[in-house]
């Protein structure tokens, strides 16, 4: 809501403008309304509470506590998606492996953490449709034999949050068929 000046004209802050003009680019990269509404950050969460949040997840995770880590869903929806991705999701993931490496916690517990950030990150790409319909295309697809997923799937998340549109082919891609699928639908 602008405030007015003293002629009655609508004075809006740095930060209106800037959400504006974020609003404008979204939209002319071929992103919907309802698209960009869920890609607009909320009002800014404080570091600390956000950091709190993340250990919180953390904490609930490496206790196999679904329930408990669901319950801090609205929460972790109320970040942007950038910072979700950035704040919370792959801090999480780094450190789990960290402790993992350390012998701290069980493969085990890091399948369970990984499994459930897995799960959210395909949901944000579900969320924003895997990007703009109109955007530049951008085919996300991990090498022979390599299983894991969850790097593959966060560069495909930032660049649908940039505006590309994307293709996700997943982890452990025979390069036949990546070479198959780019001529049936070539990358921009």
């Amino acid at each position: 809501t602008p405030t007015r000046d003293a002629s009655g004209y609508r004075a809006y802050s740095e930060a209106d403008v800037a959400k504006l003009r974020r609003v404008k680019s979204l939209l002319d990269q071929g992103y919907q309304i309802a698209e960009v509404i869920s890609l607009l950050d909320e009002p800014p969460v404080l570091k600390q509470s956000t950091e709190s949040l993340r250990k919180e997840l953390q904490k609930r995770l490496l206790d196999l506590d679904r329930a408990g880590a669901n319950a801090l869903q609205p929460a972790t929806d109320r970040l942007g998606l950038q910072e979700r991705l950035d704040e919370i999701y792959l801090p999480i993931l780094c450190e789990v492996g960290e402790l993992w490496v350390q012998g701290k916690i069980t493969i085990g517990h890091e399948h369970f953490v990984s499994a459930y950030l897995r799960e959210e990150m395909v949901m944000m790409m579900h969320n924003i449709d895997q990007g703009p319909l109109k955007g530049p295309r951008a085919v996300c697809a991990g090498f022979p034999s390599e299983p894991h997923e969850l790097g593959l799937l966060s560069v495909a998340l930032r660049l649908a949050i940039e505006g590309h549109r994307i293709t996700y082919l997943g982890a452990d891609l025979p390069a036949a068929d990546l070479v198959a699928v780019l001529q049936e639908k070539p990358a921009e």
